[in-house]
């Protein structure tokens, strides 16, 4: 983008430095877009993966809720259930347990109440501790009802991002062009991400 020599000199608020100087969040929120886009793709099916020729979230990997229901003790617990069933490559019990329940906004906070240690006044009411001990993460770029569960990804990581070797932050050059008042400014990032396994991953579409 160009910044002339006119917006230079009425910069009483050091706007343009503000601007400048916040390129790093903004290459992070960018980063964090493309992967929920990525994530969210195909109706929230996710990304098409090379190897199975199939979304990531699909009924015949186990990793589908039938139907949307709200977070509670046992739409988890089938969520749970369903990641421990799933099979390694070589066909042996995977015995994938989550750690991490993500939610859109609007949902962010009914998944906070239901990890809040409480005592409740019926045993049948409780909270187990296998799903307290779950983390729970937010992000405006997941709309809707829609809830996910994810196995610790240093066992069974479902998506990968990188950075072009040698080039792995964001690149901030400035010009200033003969007979131009003013600067051209220029912004440069390499980042790719992509979905490579299923198992470790679950989705259900909420209510």
């Amino acid at each position: 983008f160009n910044i002339s020599r006119v917006m230079i000199i009425n910069d009483n608020l050091s706007a343009i430095d503000q601007v400048l100087g916040s390129a790093g969040v903004r290459v992070s929120d960018w980063e964090d877009a493309q992967a929920f886009a990525s994530l969210t793709s195909a109706s929230g099916a996710g990304p098409t993966l090379l190897t199975a020729n199939t979304a990531v979230f699909h009924s015949r990997h186990g990793n589908l809720a039938a139907s949307g229901a709200a977070i509670s003790v046992a739409s988890i617990g089938v969520g749970r259930a369903s990641m421990m069933k799933q099979k390694t490559l070589d066909g042996n019990a995977a015995n994938f347990n989550p750690v991490t329940l993500l939610t859109g906004p609007d949902k962010a906070t009914e998944a906070e109440q239901l990890l809040t240690a409480i005592t409740p006044a019926q045993q049948s009411n409780a909270v187990p501790e296998s799903i307290r001990r779950l983390t729970t993460v937010s992000d405006a770029n997941i709309s809707g009802n829609a809830w996910y569960l994810f196995a610790d990804p240093a066992i069974a990581p479902t998506c990968l991002y990188a950075y072009l070797e040698g080039y792995e932050g964001p690149r901030l050059a400035s010009e200033e062009r003969f007979g131009v008042q003013g600067l051209a400014v220029k912004l440069e990032h390499d980042f790719g991400v992509a979905a490579i396994d299923y198992r470790g991953a679950y989705r259900n579409p909420g209510a």
